[in-house]
């Protein structure tokens, strides 16, 4: 069973509002519609669904009072406090805050604690003996207030008025003999209180005037009501409103004025900015009254199926209510009501709607057969004109001139009804396209089939057919009597009336997209919306384009409508109001949806019926008076919640101290704008060291390892109308300056750099010993491979085959054999003297030398060089005496021990900045090679090559590598051996 405060008390619920004192109902503000709404319960994060109090403290945060705990609600997420964190009780049913920013919480067991925002933590007063010993007699609490110097008084049911104060004193007061005091305010720094002379029941209730004086309530007001609520409310106009039962009571300081009845309970009152008086009932939902006179006249109930207990409006303008059962409610716009499918319609999805006489409206849904007829109750009455078959209605049209309301659908049988009181007429067709004020065209198809004219008096007219090109028309608008302007899917057209001429308008890409609408001002402009690009003015001068980059809710316009200088569009993502100054043309654009109390986002239709906007959506229709869609020029407020540095959590406020390094500060914060749900647009900056501001839609910001410095961090948020913060949360961040730049760590520093230098120096010179060593080495090894490359065996066998070339009188053959053998000496010679040769002198050489061997071995051995394209030999150097010794291996090691001898193939590529060769055999291979036994021969120039090379790598600092291998053919047979050498190009 839900739990209840004692002085609470519910009587069944009356058996209709319509025994309401004083209804008096206003147009398009009546019973029977509804609200835009949202509610908040345990599943979206609220401690209970039972909700006693709200309360929104300075800083902007909502507090609400629970049979759980107390919630605190940012807008976006709830925290929740119960007794473990140090409130007195987790039923809490009062709330206040003082001048001071502490927020005070009242429990059931009559003790209170207040928030302190500086340490976020509970804080309870100290009792005293006497304070203790009061409060366990205290009995049933009525209210309580809170005093500048953090002492609190009670209205009590027992002991009048008691005051504690912080210190332990205890005062207690009873006024005019009476012990039981209900009600318990300040007013301009003066109490307020309701009086009564017994504890348990309601007899002779007494009013204590401002002046002093008494006035008796009358006893049909308090007859039969025991224990119930009460609310006591100052007004600005220096009147009071007092509530007990199901009463309502006004009075000032000459005594009662007025008494409404209610149909239930009254649970809660509060009097907003706009001059509305709202009563929460118990089970009957909450009312908004007017004053006139001394009358209280209601304008609308909504939620009438809970027990609201009214709270305030916030700075937004948003409406926050408590319940008995179903969490909190917030309105965002109480001047914005709404037909859906909660309240009457029987499909949400609302198409079309037009005006009616006497305050009559009628609405079309989404793919219905029926007519829905609204007025000044409400929805009173529904038409099923094909109740048998399924004939969807597509649009509708009234003519006040003859009191006919054309309804167009795809039916083909033409017929004419009455609906109280109006003659419908139904013709076939998709469309009305108006063409004046009085006339319309009908569509079908487009305007290709059977294209007809409606006059003035009802008389139908057949007109010519255009072309296909006009195939689904979406809306026209005359430029005179004969011609008209039509939106179609492909673009913009005008068309002759009375004849089947029609011309494109496409001046202008914008013109050639799907047009959704056109609309025309009072200034002889045409307003157009596309489907994908927003919308343009064009008045056959000048043309303004105008897309989501100037505020339009969406590109994608549904419907257009100009009404006194101001063009209300309608789109996919909302409402945008574009107010035009007719002389400059200058355009001031703003964007309303959900969040500014419409019922959906997705417009299909906007009308002007009786002064109101009637707004039909995917979701139901929103009626709204112009004045009414406001911009709220709130700025939000903000508020640093978190500090957290190297992950530990930091005191928000004063000034946050970091490490001088590898720190790491993480801000989080958070704007307070209800309407838009936590969804926020941020910008922050942290001068000096970031002066310019950062947009974010995230609700925190890290920095890492700031320089040394005072930094003053600076967060603002911005609401969905623009309105940017105009306080910042403010916090000081401080990065003192780090040990190194002290005098005696730079001094320090000095010397370090001193015996560094030193250091330096002598490493400069070990690594000159080390290089001086190493061209030692370079040139010790290049006279190795140049002894190698002269060997006495190379020489002996060389001039034995000039001897027997002489012997055998082969003089030509001789004098070629000592020519070359003479150049190849004298090229080894010069070689030996210089650290780098070009490629082509390399390749000079190796040629003499395979000439000389190829002429001693008599053909034995054949060579080949094979030069890349993107190789240039003559702009390439490569140390002398690299390839010699192993093309030699190749000959005398791979092809000289094989039958037939074979080809040595060398070739150069150049990949990057690296310079590869290749020496190929085709002769018997490594392995084949290392099991002969070569017992002449023993070179070892391979072997002093591959020493000098790493010399050569270590001095330059350039890799340079050897690779050798064996090379098989596709059958895996030994194809030869490959020596690859890369050479680093400098």
């Amino acid at each position: 069973m839900r739990f209840l405060p004692q002085h609470i008390f519910f009587s069944p619920r009356a058996l209709a509002l319509t025994l309401f004192l004083g209804i008096c109902a206003l147009p398009f503000l009546v019973n029977g519609q509804s609200l835009t709404y949202r509610n908040y319960q345990v599943k979206d994060g609220l401690s209970s669904s039972e909700a006693y109090q709200l309360l929104q403290d300075q800083r902007g945060y909502i507090w609400i009072a629970t049979d759980n705990g107390v919630s605190r609600f940012n807008g976006f997420t709830f925290d929740q406090y119960t007794v473990q964190d140090g409130l007195p009780d987790n039923t809490i049913f009062e709330i206040r805050e003082d001048e001071h920013g502490h927020i005070w919480f009242l429990g059931i067991n009559n003790r209170v604690v207040y928030f302190d925002y500086k340490y976020k933590t509970f804080i309870s007063p100290s009792y005293s003996p006497v304070q203790e010993t009061a409060l366990q007699v205290l009995g049933i609490k009525n209210d309580f207030v809170v005093h500048e110097d953090h002492s609190y008084s009670l209205s009590t049911a027992v002991s009048g008025i008691q005051t504690y104060f912080p210190d332990g004193r205890l005062e207690s007061n009873v006024i005019r003999g009476y012990t039981r005091v209900t009600g318990f305010q300040r007013r301009y720094g003066k109490p307020i209180f309701y009086l009564h002379n017994s504890i348990h029941q309601d007899n002779y209730v007494n009013i204590l005037l401002p002046n002093g004086e008494q006035s008796e309530v009358p006893e049909y007001v308090f007859k039969n009501v025991n224990n119930s609520f009460r609310a006591l409310l100052a007004l600005p106009d220096d009147t009071y409103l007092f509530t007990i039962g199901k009463h309502l009571i006004h009075y000032d300081n000459r005594g009662i004025r007025s008494i409404t009845p209610f149909p239930a309970p009254i649970i809660g009152v509060f009097w907003d900015r706009t001059d509305h008086l709202w009563v929460g009932m118990a089970q009957n939902g909450v009312a908004r009254l007017r004053q006139q006179g001394d009358k209280w006249l209601t304008t609308n109930t909504y939620l009438e199926e809970h027990s609201i207990i009214p709270s305030f409006q916030d700075r937004e303008g948003n409406y926050w209510f408590g319940s008995l059962g179903a969490g909190i409610f917030m309105i965002p716009n109480a001047n914005v009501s709404t037909y859906t499918s909660l309240n009457g319609l029987s499909s949400p999805q609302v198409t079309k709607s037009c005006a009616l006489p006497d305050q009559k409206a009628i609405a079309l849904l989404v793919n219905s057969t029926e007519l829905i007829l609204i007025d000044s109750m409400g929805i009173q009455h529904q038409l099923s004109l094909y109740p048998d078959k399924s004939c969807p209605l597509y649009d509708l049209f009234y003519q006040p001139e003859n009191g006919t309301l054309w309804v167009i659908t795809q039916c083909r049988a033409p017929q004419t009804t009455e609906f109280m009181g109006i003659k419908i007429r139904v013709l076939p067709g998709l469309k009305f396209i108006s063409i004046t004020e009085k006339e319309v065209l009908t569509s079908d198809r487009g305007l290709t089939y059977q294209n007809q004219r409606i006059d003035p008096q009802g008389r139908i007219i057949s007109l010519p057919n255009w072309d296909n090109f006009l195939a689904r028309t979406t809306g026209g608008a005359p430029t005179d009597s004969s011609w008209v302007l039509l939106t179609t899917h492909m673009g913009l057209t005008i068309n002759h009336i009375k004849s089947s001429s029609w011309h494109p308008i496409n001046f202008i890409p914008f013109l050639e997209t799907r047009l959704n609408a056109i609309s025309k001002d009072q200034y002889g402009g045409y307003w157009l919306g596309s489907a994908l690009e927003g919308i343009l003015y064009w008045n056959g001068d000048t043309t303004i384009h105008l897309t989501t980059q100037n505020g339009l809710p969406s590109n994608n316009v549904r419907d257009l409508l100009w009404t006194d200088s101001v063009l209300w569009v309608g789109t996919k993502q909302g409402l945008g109001k574009v107010a035009v100054d007719p002389s400059t043309l200058k355009v001031d654009l703003h964007s309303f949806d959900t969040r500014d109390g419409l019922v959906s986002n997705e417009i299909n239709e906007i009308r002007a019926i009786q002064g109101h906007l009637w707004i039909a959506t995917q979701e139901g229709i929103s009626i709204v008076r112009p004045q009414d869609l406001i911009i709220n020029e709130v700025p939000p407020r903000i508020q640093v919640t978190q500090v957290r540095l190297n992950g530990k959590s930091q005191v928000t406020t004063g000034e946050i101290r970091t490490p001088n390094q590898d720190h790491s500060l993480q801000i989080t914060y958070v704007g307070f704008a209800y309407r838009n749900q936590g969804n926020l647009q941020y910008r922050y900056r942290l001068p000096p060291f970031q002066s310019y501001w950062q947009l974010t839609q995230e609700s925190s910001v890290q920095f890492t390892s700031l320089p040394p410095g005072r930094y003053s961090f600076q967060v603002e948020a911005q609401n969905h109308h623009g309105v940017w913060s105009r306080e910042q949360a403010p916090l000081t961040i401080f990065v003192p300056t780090p040990i190194w730049r002290t005098w005696w760590f730079i001094g320090l520093c000095c010397l370090g750099v001193y015996l560094g230098f030193w250091l330096i120096l002598r490493r400069r010179l070990q690594q000159q010993s080390q290089r001086a060593n190493l061209e030692k080495k370079v040139v010790l090894y290049r006279n190795r491979a140049l002894a190698q490359q002269m060997n006495p065996h190379f020489i002996f066998n060389s001039l034995n085959s000039i001897q027997r070339y002489i012997l055998q009188n082969e003089k030509k053959a001789s004098y070629q054999y000592l020519g070359k053998f003479a150049s190849l000496m004298r090229q080894t010679l010069e070689q030996s003297q210089v650290d780098s040769i070009s490629l082509q002198e390399e390749i000079s050489t190796l040629e003499n030398y395979l000439n000389l061997e190829q002429l001693r071995t008599k053909g034995h051995i054949e060579y080949s060089f094979e030069v890349d394209a993107d190789v240039v030999p003559g702009q390439i150097f490569v140390p002398p005496m690299i390839l010699q010794p192993y093309v030699e291996n190749a000959i005398w090691h791979g092809l000289m021990p094989q039958a037939g001898g074979g080809r040595v193939t060398i070739r150069f590529q150049q990949e990057g900045a690296i310079l590869i060769c290749v020496v190929q055999d085709d002769g018997i291979g490594l392995t084949e090679a290392a099991k002969q036994k070569k017992p002449k021969h023993h070179s070892r120039g391979m072997a002093v090559t591959q020493e000098r090379l790493e010399a050569m790598s270590m001095l330059n600092r350039h890799h340079m590598s050897v690779t050798i291998e064996e090379w098989f053919l596709p059958d895996d047979r030994v194809g030869g051996t490959r020596v690859t050498i890369t050479i680093p190009l400098e």
